[in-house]
């Protein structure tokens, strides 16, 4: 992956979430769009991280349990994403805190990336 790659990803995914939450705002008794977005970043984090999990597996390599806290946590989020989806429970302070997290983790990616260059897989 290129570096501009990265980079217009990474702010293609930033402005979805500043979209999403700007839209949500508006309608603030309704957190499915914020939920619907978890989902898919948590889906998108768990399919990329399962690709990894086939390599570690293939190589026989072992990874440490801190390796997978960040896939983990994605399917913690894919899971009380689908709940709110289906209507289970609402939880909608904690997916806001969910989309500003995310958002936050991508404007980061999005200043990294802008300064510095680096060389990408």
């Amino acid at each position: 992956m290129s570096n501009s790659l990265f980079t217009t990803l990474a702010w293609l995914g930033f402005a979805a979430h500043v979209v999403a939450g700007l839209v949500a705002w508006r309608r603030i008794g309704d957190v499915r769009l914020v939920a619907g977005v978890n989902l898919i970043v948590a889906l998108i984090i768990v399919g990329y991280w399962t690709t990894r999990w086939y390599a570690y597996l293939a190589d026989g390599a072992e990874r440490n349990i801190t390796d997978q806290l960040f896939p983990m946590f994605a399917v913690l989020v894919a899971s009380l994403a689908t709940g709110t989806l289906a209507g289970w429970w609402t939880l909608a302070g904690l997916h806001w805190t969910v989309l500003a997290l995310h958002g936050l983790v991508l404007l980061g990616a999005v200043l990294y990336a802008g300064f510095f260059r680096m060389k990408m897989f």
